[in-house]
């Protein structure tokens, strides 16, 4: 317990300056890219139980990961170390050539390596789209403004911590008994309701913090043109609670779903942590499991209803 707490204490310690303080939003985004690049590296240990991948395709991949990672980000935020790189090169790939490329060259390494074979390229393309997708949507909910990235870990630390609480004091039903044995369906939902109840109060505090002209410019990175969130200012106060207990109860659903998907992983590979990278946590996957896939969840839907409003306007 002891290597628990000061593990989670160090890790707070470095965290939360980076994703708070908007001057250190570069240093943020070069930890989300080496955190998607060891996490891909969880993956390939993960899938190496049952079938090695050859020295130089696991090079690749941790590569393709990074570039997918930083290309994913500067098709959206002009203010990445890799945007800015670039514009100043006069090169711009983006990430669906960027994909392109790295399928072909996929593709290609099934000639090269005799055991390296269609379901070696599934594995190689889940741990390359899983790990920079996922770190990559933190970045941009975090260039959009710092709530919306506090809005994320409210719904799935609330929602993790409440589900085991409700689960130990009600729980009766197993929710995927073959997946997660302790997880119930009692403790999910008493998960998914504490995080609505914190979600709608954190939304209203916000909103009177947004009043104030400084908190852009105190902790957005994109200016105020860019924001992806324009959808939002089209609701009243009644609508606004409707939408945001709305989306806080599938986010929370999809947080949960991000953890169940990582101990399959886990339990078909049959290890218990990703790796041990942070002492007494386990790996970055083994903390960050809901957070990414709750990340590429909102992030996907905040493109859909601001491409909604540009539609209606």
């Amino acid at each position: 317990m002891l290597k628990r707490l000061l593990t989670g204490a160090v890790i707070l310690a470095i965290y939360v300056p980076l994703l708070v303080v908007k001057e250190l939003y570069p240093l943020f985004q070069i930890l989300m890219m080496g955190l998607a690049g060891f996490a891909s590296y969880e993956m390939i240990k993960l899938f190496e139980h049952r079938h090695k991948f050859p020295r130089l395709v696991k090079v690749i991949i941790i590569i393709s990961t990074i570039l997918l990672y930083w290309q994913f980000i500067s098709d959206y935020d002009s203010d990445t170390i890799a945007a800015t790189v670039t514009t100043n090169l006069n090169i711009k790939i983006g990430f669906i050539p960027t994909l392109l490329i790295i399928v072909i060259i996929f593709l290609g390494l099934m000639v090269a390596y005799d055991d390296f074979n269609g379901a070696s390229i599934g594995r190689a393309l889940t741990t390359i789209l899983y790990t920079s997708l996922g770190f990559g949507t933190l970045t941009l909910l975090r260039a959009t403004g710092l709530e919306y990235v506090l809005y994320l870990y409210i719904i799935t630390m609330l929602t993790d911590t409440f589900a085991y609480v409700f689960g130990r004091l009600f729980g009766k039903h197993k929710m995927s008994p073959k997946i997660s044995p302790k997880k119930t369906w009692e403790g999910a939902i008493g998960g998914t309701i504490t995080a609505c109840i914190v979600a709608v109060a954190f939304a209203f505090l916000y909103n009177k913090c947004l009043s104030n002209p400084d908190y852009h410019d105190n902790f957005c990175i994109f200016n105020n043109n860019n924001t992806y969130m324009a959808f939002f200012s089209k609701f009243n106060h009644v609508q606004a609670v409707c939408f945001v207990v709305f989306i806080t109860i599938i986010g929370s659903i999809m947080g949960q779903i991000g953890d169940l998907v990582a101990s399959k992983f886990k339990r078909t590979y049959e290890v218990k942590d990703f790796s041990d990278i942070f002492p007494g946590h386990g790996g970055v996957l083994d903390r960050f499991d809901s957070a990414i896939y709750c990340g590429m969840f909102l992030w996907g839907l905040f493109l859909i209803f601001n491409n909604i409003v540009a539609i209606l306007v």
